[in-house]
């Protein structure tokens, strides 16, 4: 397996990671708690499954733009789209938003196979 490691922009205070894991073609991608930037995308480039935070609000989002400590769904799709993510799994959900209101934001910028996360649910690379 290779892995290889970015640092996520999560705040000024904290630091964290966003993971890329390789092995026999197969790619996986985890963001943490993240914002949005090039080396994420960069980093997502052509993953078979990426699971990138959605805790950012659709409604903060479209208010205010995006917070800078986390991604948004719009963000999520955008980078999905950007990097030609193969599976998204959104995780890391905010509370304030149903999931189709949720999925209907990640829509607005990806078409392909997106997955709200749930608590032992598996995926295959």
């Amino acid at each position: 397996m290779r892995f290889i490691t970015k640092r996520a922009k999560h705040s000024d205070h904290f630091a964290a990671v966003s993971v890329r894991v390789e092995k026999a073609g197969k790619s996986f991608v985890y963001s943490g708690d993240s914002s949005y930037t090039e080396e994420l995308v960069e980093l997502c480039q052509n993953a078979d499954v990426a699971i990138l935070e959605a805790g950012a609000a659709v409604k903060e989002y479209r208010e205010r733009g995006a917070r800078p400590n986390h991604l948004s769904p719009q963000e999520d799709g955008l980078i999905a789209q950007q990097a030609g993510i193969k599976t998204l799994v959104l995780a890391h959900l905010n509370d304030l938003e149903t999931e189709e209101e949720i999925l209907a934001a990640v829509r607005e910028n990806f078409t392909g196979t997106v997955h709200v996360a749930r608590d032992q649910q598996t995926f295959s690379v």
